[in-house]
């Protein structure tokens, strides 16, 4: 028999005055699970983040964490940790000092304190820093002591929220890989992130939202599926300098811009082949002779392409 669910969100509505912010989300995140949580700007993420932590109060339905169904106001200290998008410690303390408040803001006893401290500490990497001013340490750093401060108690829930914001690519591995080693230990974790890539590597299922409601929640490639069929294919232009504005313009008709410059994407559904003589003749005429290509390739849609469908497209979510 499967263990029971971390979290479980049953029908969840929340309005706001008139404004349905959130619609029947129903969901739940098993023990050792990485649920990432996706959908355009508006979706609904945030809102449905400040449910769970009993920030909010549902306007119908009912989350439940770790068996108990989760009220507004209720002392959730124990049972989540929350690593901030923002960097939430004191720069004019220590990596030390910033956990030991946490430790007590948490309510960790006085005698389990600093072995829980060491122990957080320890898994993210930085025991030999524990003296150095937030200060003085990198983002990455920062973002591990978050981490640190998040899992202190050992939460059966954790909720990360872009947890590698303006991280460096070893720093970005680091994380990936303590989130692997926190998950190992049955801890559940809910990933908030606009790194696509971040959410295709390590998340088993996705619940997008659409508009305040699911679209759906299944392993990326089904979503993706969903979306697009299984013939669906992409062209992709890599370009050695940016277009000029108004190659730019002309581009942003079919294109679409890609998050690290000047990559653009567009999206086609017909066979390989046919797709890269098809998409070629019909570029605006006279544009491929404007544009500095250094490569033209196709792909199949991933989750960025979904998620432009979802904003530009008006896809009713099912």
């Amino acid at each position: 028999m499967p263990p029971p669910a971390v979290l479980t969100a049953n029908n969840l509505c929340v309005n706001f005055g008139s404004r349905r912010a959130l619609k029947d989300i129903s969901f739940h995140i098993e023990p050792s699970e990485v649920l990432g949580l996706l959908g355009p700007n508006g979706a609904g993420k945030t809102t449905l983040v400040k449910s769970i932590c009993g920030q909010i109060l549902p306007s119908s339905g009912n989350i439940e964490l770790a068996g108990k169904t989760v009220r507004r106001g209720d002392d959730l200290r124990k049972s989540i940790g929350l690593v901030p998008q923002d960097i939430g410690l004191y720069a004019h303390l220590s990596a030390r000092e910033n956990l030991d408040i946490f430790a007590r803001l948490m309510g960790l006893p006085r005698a389990g304190r600093r072995a829980a401290i060491n122990m957080a500490l320890d898994r993210v990497g930085l025991t030999l820093r524990e003296a150095d001013l937030i200060s003085t340490l990198s983002g990455g750093m920062k973002r591990r002591i978050n981490f640190a401060a998040a899992i202190l108690h050992n939460p059966a829930l954790l909720i990360l929220d872009e947890p590698t914001a303006g991280v460096d690519a070893p720093a970005r591995d680091a994380i990936y890989a303590l989130i692997n080693e926190l998950t190992q230990s049955g801890m559940a974790v809910l990933l908030v992130t606009h790194d696509l890539e971040q959410a295709a590597q390590l998340c088993r299922r996705i619940l997008m939202l659409c508009a305040g409601e699911t679209y759906g929640i299944a392993p990326p490639k089904e979503l993706i599926k969903q979306a697009f069929g299984g013939q669906s294919q992409s062209l992709r232009l890599t370009l050695t300098t940016p277009p000029n504005t108004h190659s730019a313009a002309l581009l942003a008709e079919g294109f679409i811009p890609q998050n690290e410059p000047p990559e653009l994407a567009l999206r086609w559904e017909k066979h390989v082949h046919k797709d890269l003589i098809s998409a070629l003749n019909a570029l605006p005429s006279g544009l491929e002779e404007k544009l500095d290509i250094d490569e033209i390739s196709i792909k199949k849609p991933g989750l960025a392409e979904l998620i432009y469908k979802l904003e530009t497209e008006q896809v009713k979510p099912v």
